[in-house]
């Protein structure tokens, strides 16, 4: 894709300031309770320093200047701007923790989510180098780190944690997956210490329902899949699980990995509901930046009512202070 993400030192500073406010607030607020209003009110209390300097001339001494300190509220148009980019960052933790609800590794561990996340300096979380870190780190369940990787698809580690199980629980394991679709070429790699046969991986990924059990690794599947047409079944099931399951940011890099060929071969063929979820998930933190670009590059894709709908979310952004 032509088209590429480089954020300015200006955005890079709001998301620093906004995950420090962010991190105020304790772990279960900020996992389960995310309310703008409490955004607002923390960033309503926010001041600034302003130095004022005043000269006083005293006939037999030289001129003195004595400084004092003031403290002022941030302007109305960086303090509505910090409200919105805050509470973007606060559904991405949201997000973050309904997509990995299910693994046992989140739900049999009372993290504090502000110690687990790893973040890019765009104010998006690294969602691989928090599953990177959370499948390393030795103090937790081996089991439940093990189930991680799998999801993850972090090929490795997935194969270390399993010579490192028990007995019993890798014959758990055998009894549970020698029969599933969904795990059968995991438990075929890690027995014969091999890597994942993606030839086989593509055959059986045929429907929405292989994306969806493996929606956690799609970045790292997408490019290994040896089939045009699964590949764009795959780009399509991306589409139905933005926002809910794949990030805005995912996307853009599952989109990323595709020549441009290929690229617009898959854009030729979305249906137009999906191709309005394209364009939208760049209205979306923090891609914002290249929205019309993205336009631009794509503009033969668009249609009046793809026009219309967009134009409705970018107001709707703006209305929240996004500029």
């Amino acid at each position: 894709m032509d088209v590429c993400f480089w954020a300015n030192l200006q955005l890079l500073a709001y998301a620093r300031v906004a995950k420090g406010i962010l991190y105020t607030f304790y772990s279960d607020t900020l996992a389960y309770n995310y309310d703008v209003e409490q955004v607002k009110e923390k960033v309503s209390t926010i001041r600034i320093s302003v130095f004022q300097s005043s000269f006083k001339r005293n006939t037999s001494e030289p001129t003195k200047s004595t400084n004092h300190q003031n403290y002022q509220p941030l302007p109305t148009k960086i303090e509505t701007k910090l409200v919105y980019i805050t509470f973007e960052l606060w559904l991405e933790i949201c997000n973050w923790c309904l997509i990995n609800k299910d693994s046992l590794l989140i739900s049999e561990n009372n993290f504090d989510i502000r110690n687990i996340l790893s973040w890019r300096s765009t104010g998006v979380i690294d969602r691989i180098e928090t599953a990177r870190g959370l499948i390393r780190n030795e103090t937790l369940n081996i089991v439940h780190r093990f189930l991680f990787a799998c999801e993850y698809y972090f090929e490795e580690d997935a194969q270390k944690l399993w010579t490192n199980l028990l007995e019993c629980d890798r014959l758990e394991f055998r009894m549970k997956w020698q029969n599933n679709e969904d795990y059968q070429h995991w438990l075929i790699a890690l027995e014969n210490r091999t890597a994942l046969d993606w030839e086989q991986i593509t055959l059986n990924a045929r429907g929405v329902r292989f994306f969806i059990n493996n929606r956690k690794g799609i970045p790292y599947i997408l490019t290994r899949l040896q089939d045009r047409g699964i590949r764009y079944q795959c780009i399509a099931s991306c589409l139905d699980m933005v926002k809910i399951v794949i990030s805005p940011f995912d996307l853009y890099f599952c989109l990323s990995q595709l020549n441009a060929k290929e690229l617009n071969n898959v854009f030729r063929n979305l249906p137009k509901h999906l191709m309005h979820i394209v364009f939208e998930s760049f209205l979306h933190w923090s891609l914002q930046i290249i929205f019309l670009d993205m336009v631009k590059c794509l503009k033969t894709h668009v249609n009046g009512e793809i026009f219309l709908s967009l134009i409705c979310v970018l107001l709707d952004n703006l209305e929240w202070g996004w500029k």
